[in-house]
C-alpha cells in the first residue's frame, strides 16, 4: 500500500476501473464472432483485452507511485500502428457510418462507445486526482482502433457499411 488515498467522493474515478473492465468483457463478443467467421483480426482484440487489464492495474495505484505496472508509450504506439495498417485497406469515408452491418461490427461499435465513456471518466479522474497520461492516450487511440476494426469486420465479411442519411 502507498499510504496515499484517492478521494472517496470521486465518483468518476471509482467508476473508471469497472468501465475499463466492462470494455474488456465486451470485446469477448466480437472476438467470438470473428473467430467463428474465421476472420483474422481477433488476435489484435485479444491483445487489447490484456492491455485493458494493464490499464485497470495502472488506475488502481495512484499515479506517481513507482515499481507498479503502468501503461507505457509502446502500447499507444502499437495501437497507432494498427490503425494506420488497417485503415490503409479501407475505402475513404464519404459519410458517417452507423453501427452495424455484421454482428461483430455492431459489437465493436458498442466497445468503441464504452471506450469513449472510459476516456471521458478518465479525463475527469485526471482532473480530480491525476492519472498516468498514457492511460488517456491509450483510451483515445483504442476508440479509433475499435472504429477501424468495426469497419474491417464488415469489409472482411463482404458487408457494406450502413451509412447515415441525414434527414432519413
Amino acid at each position: 500500500m502507498t499510504g496515499r488515498r484517492i478521494a472517496g467522493g470521486s465518483v468518476p474515478y471509482l467508476l473508471l476501473v469497472p468501465v475499463v473492465l466492462v470494455l474488456a468483457a465486451i470485446l469477448g463478443y466480437p472476438i467470438y464472432y470473428l473467430v467463428k467467421l474465421s476472420l483474422q483480426r481477433y488476435g489484435l482484440l485479444e491483445l487489447v483485452q490484456n492491455d485493458l487489464f494493464d490499464v485497470g492495474a495502472d488506475l488502481c495505484v495512484p499515479f506517481g507511485v513507482t515499481d507498479r505496472l503502468r501503461v507505457e508509450q509502446g502500447s499507444v504506439d502499437r495501437l497507432e500502428q494498427w490503425c494506420d495498417e488497417l485503415n490503409a485497406d479501407l475505402p475513404m469515408l464519404k459519410s458517417f457510418i452507423l453501427p452495424g452491418g455484421t454482428e461483430a461490427s455492431a459489437r465493436l461499435h458498442v466497445a468503441r462507445t464504452t471506450c469513449r465513456r472510459a476516456e471521458r471518466d478518465a479525463l475527469v479522474a485526471n482532473e480530480e486526482n491525476g492519472i498516468n497520461p498514457l492511460v488517456l492516450a491509450y483510451l483515445n487511440r483504442l476508440s479509433d482502433f475499435l472504429f477501424i476494426a468495426a469497419r474491417i469486420a464488415n469489409a472482411e465479411a463482404g458487408r457494406d457499411e450502413p451509412l447515415w442519411r441525414p434527414g432519413g
